[in-house]
């Protein structure tokens, strides 16, 4: 891939506005890499949930765990933010990630705004799981002291 080539034909305010954005990439996620594996595990994420809610509602089961309830560290957590290198591998890497959030996105900014979509989804999804299941225990609570009540009797 020809570095030099990525970005070629944005205009001098999207060339501003990606390299905002790239800015923002590096301090947040420490490297375009990250942020592609963050947009990645947002995405597992929200299916996980999406799937959790869905059992949630048909009163299947109790929903399956959350990789944070597994204890499972996520690619993107292993990325010190701030703590990138400059290297010739780095600026060829991060170059080719830019190339692809310009091909498949559009722009960076939509990268951008698509992370923090996915963010709010993810904690709104969380949400309603945990809501869900502190229904369901209230549910349990309340069906379990009936029956001691009943057993009195």
């Amino acid at each position: 891939m020809d570095v030099t080539a990525v970005g070629v034909g944005l205009t001098p305010a999207q060339r501003d506005e990606t390299m905002t954005d790239l800015s923002f990439f590096l301090d947040e996620f420490g490297s375009t890499r990250a942020a592609r594996i963050k947009l990645q595990e947002q995405q597992r994420e929200i299916g996980i949930l999406e799937t959790q809610v869905r059992y949630l509602l048909m009163d299947r089961n109790r929903g399956l765990p959350s990789p944070q309830e597994e204890g499972k560290t996520t690619d993107s957590e292993n990325q010190s933010p701030g703590n990138y290198e400059f290297s010739e591998e780095s600026v060829d890497d991060t170059m080719a990630d830019l190339d692809f959030f310009l091909r498949i996105f559009g722009s960076t900014r939509a990268v951008r705004e698509k992370l923090e979509n996915q963010e709010r989804k993810v904690v709104g999804l969380r949400r309603t799981v945990q809501w869900f299941q502190d229904r369901r225990g209230e549910d349990d609570d309340s069906d379990s002291a009936g029956s001691s009540d009943v057993e009195r009797w």
